[in-house]
């Protein structure tokens, strides 16, 4: 039987060539440190008609990745490996003229090219100062795996992000309906936030102003702080703040946890009272 895993990668690689072939873009790109799976892929990629070409990321790095250019145009292809790898070029013309080919939306390039962080949470945490809410369209949940989204979105509210993704789902319902839904089921999610990592749970149910948290399925929570998880029992959200429960289980299990600040706090039934406007340690968006 194939693990999810298997069949994820599978559906992912067929939906993100097909944002090509049926040109909701002009250029996509893939990236593989093994030379031999990025010719494999080179094969199939171009058995669906598709121009190609492999290119060193860094020519000095033997071990370095390999990347994969396809469209179908040579002209574009050429273009982009140029504006990628040149060192003359100019950073702001390079990024707005390959957003444009990757088929990224106006208002998301110009957010993109005017940032000055360099780590992708970074940029997130970005989006989220420039999105003046708590509460989201789940198909801009970048927190999550979500295919659908190759950009870095300039609000979590951007109506562009929304109707771009709308249509990339479309395509990939007729690759996997159930892989398809299974993904969008996992974007309407909680998702709790540090200074310098974020989990995304989805395992949840809303009672009026209550998010409860199921115990079971770690591996929904995505990002890598997921023994998080573990610890949160309930989050009651009110017009000002919110309380964030923990269970009993927090109490010495915290060592070498990026939470342990948070977490050594609580003592049985403890409770975490988070003002919505002034977060600081913590911070709890919904993506609905």
């Amino acid at each position: 039987m194939i693990s999810f895993s298997k069949a994820f990668e599978k559906f992912y690689f067929n939906f993100y060539i097909s944002t090509v072939r049926f040109d909701q873009r002009k250029l996509g790109m893939l990236g593989f440190f093994s030379r031999d799976k990025i010719e494999n892929c080179q094969a199939k990629v171009e058995k669906q008609g598709l121009i190609t070409q492999i290119h060193k990321a860094n020519p000095s790095d033997p071990a370095g990745e390999w990347l994969l250019y396809f469209s179908k145009s040579s002209d574009i292809v050429r273009k982009a490996i140029k504006l990628h790898h040149s060192k003359d070029s100019n950073w702001i013309k390079k990024n707005r003229e390959l957003g444009q080919l990757y088929g990224y939306p106006k208002c998301c390039i110009n957010f993109f090219i005017n940032l000055t962080e360099r780590r992708e949470f970074d940029y997130l945490k970005k989006t989220l100062a420039n999105s003046h809410s708590t509460r989201f369209p789940s198909l801009t949940n970048r927190f999550a795996l979500n295919p659908f989204i190759f950009h870095v979105p300039c609000s979590f509210n951007c109506k562009d992000t929304i109707r771009l993704t709308r249509n990339y789902i479309k395509l990939a319902r007729k690759i996997s309906p159930l892989i398809t839904e299974q993904i969008l089921k996992n974007l309407k999610a909680v998702v709790l936030i540090t200074t310098d990592s974020a989990l995304n749970i989805s395992d949840y149910k809303l009672v009026k102003k209550t998010i409860i948290f199921k115990e079971q399925d770690l591996r929904k929570a995505l990002l890598e702080e997921e023994r998080i998880r573990q610890y949160i029992y309930k989050l009651t959200l009110n017009k000002k703040n919110f309380d964030l429960y923990f269970s009993t289980r927090v109490i010495n299990r915290t060592k070498e946890d990026k939470w342990k600040k948070i977490l050594t706090r609580f003592e049985k039934g403890g409770k975490y009272r988070v003002p919505l406007r002034n977060f600081k340690e913590l911070k709890v968006i919904m993506f609905i």
